[in-house]
């Protein structure tokens, strides 16, 4: 049963923090030479990997526009181009579906390596582009698909398995996998240039800004390469993996790592964009930190439940942080880990937790707009177009919320 609870002005929360608002100043996504084509689709909304779709939200419910259901769990993060999304299931199809009616228009199929349902899940982000969809299948190769017919106009071998949503700019896609970071291009899926990761493999979505592009890896790393040449710029290195997608925005770059000690604690970093110096460091209390999402000088950001060596460990607040200081301004708790990575749209953030609901917060104060009981844990970020919200379910549903 679907249930709606609308949230109250908290009155309190706002007298103390909004001298904080008053002398805060904005956070601007960082000035970058790269040619993206207006029609290019990304996983987290930009090249910054910032989390903010420019588009009008959804202040209100009003109900669900349609759901439609795959043959497994979707946890590919949903692309949206023209009139049509676009997503992976565990099912081994890529779907496009039309965005007015939630009606299948063509699926394409892959073939796992091994039977194991693991190998079949197509669970990264597309990318899209020139009407071409760009997504690694269930046998871990990198396709470059017509958007209009589903037919396939290349493969390109993924270099072992991939984490990564690929990003595009000019003519060159960038991924990363467990035989190391690559750039491709993308008429044809040949190979530019390659990166060997140090003990580990290239395991986040890559952010690019300024000729460089970033990522995380497995081997405790973050890494900045030259975007023409792939020659490395800096590292910095962690305590444990890196596995949350980076965000840039103001000259910094921000991600995530585990502490590895006793108390389960996660770290979130913001370092320099140029130099790769630490800036400053959040602690929150669970490792399972998530994407942030980065606007108007603030980083949001959750953390899912984790299990390690030392317990399971779980944080159901979603953070708002300074993103000059590193200090808190508000947190916004839920009943169980938050299990999406936030998205902004229009003022407001969205996101799904562990307790069953999908929540609607206002970024100034941590507000509760209003929240909705959705049956299945949700299992990809929201996606925010013209006044519809989209997301994935472990029971198989891409929700249309409006």
């Amino acid at each position: 049963m679907l249930r709606i609870e609308i949230g109250y002005l908290r009155w309190g929360i706002l007298l103390a923090i909004l001298p904080v608002l008053l002398t805060a100043c904005g956070l601007e996504v960082a000035s970058s030479s790269e040619q993206v084509s207006s029609l290019t689709v990304l996983y987290r909304a930009n090249l910054a990997r910032t989390g903010v779709y420019n588009t009008k939200g959804v202040p209100d419910f009003h109900g669900i526009l349609w759901k439609f259901q795959a043959g497994g769990a979707i946890r590919s993060s949903p692309a949206i181009a023209g009139d049509v999304i676009y997503f992976g299931s565990d099912d081994r199809n890529f779907y496009a579906v039309d965005i007015g009616t939630g009606k299948q228009i063509w699926a394409f199929p892959t073939t796992a390596q091994q039977g194991e349902t693991e190998f079949g899940a197509i669970n990264i982000a597309p990318t899209i582009t020139d009407r071409q969809v760009y997504f690694v299948g269930a046998d871990d190769v990198l396709r470059s698909v017509d958007t209009r017919t589903g037919q396939e106009r290349w493969t390109q071998a993924a270099h072992g398995n991939t984490s990564s949503s690929p990003a595009i700019v000019n003519d060159t896609l960038y991924i990363g996998g467990s035989e190391g970071f690559f750039a491709f291009a993308t008429a044809n899926g040949q190979e530019k240039w390659s990166f060997q990761v140090e003990d580990g493999m290239a395991v986040t979505a890559p952010a690019l800004s300024a000729g460089t592009v970033y990522f995380g890896s497995s081997g405790s790393y973050s890494y900045a390469l030259d975007a023409v040449t792939g020659k490395e710029k800096w590292r910095f290195h962690t305590s444990l993996p890196v596995y949350t997608t980076p965000a840039v925005a103001g000259g910094l770059v921000y991600f995530a790592s585990w502490s590895g000690n006793k108390a389960g604690e996660g770290y979130l970093y913001a370092v320099d964009a140029q130099s790769g110096q630490l800036k400053w460091r959040f602690v929150t209390h669970s490792p399972g930190i998530l994407s942030p999402a980065l606007g108007d000088g603030v980083v949001y950001l959750g953390c899912a439940q984790t299990g390690t060596g030392f317990g399971t460990f779980v944080d159901n607040s979603l953070y708002a942080v300074d993103s000059a200081s590193g200090q808190e301004e508000w947190r916004f708790d839920t009943e169980k880990d938050i299990a999406t990575a936030p998205t902004i749209a229009d003022g407001l953030i969205y996101f799904g937790s562990g307790d069953g609901y999908f929540y609607v917060v206002d970024t100034s104060f941590g507000q509760l707009k209003w929240k909705l009981r959705i049956p299945g844990r949700i299992t990809t970020d929201p996606v925010i177009a013209d006044g519809v919200i989209y997301f994935g379910t472990s029971d198989g549903y891409l929700y249309a919320l409006h």
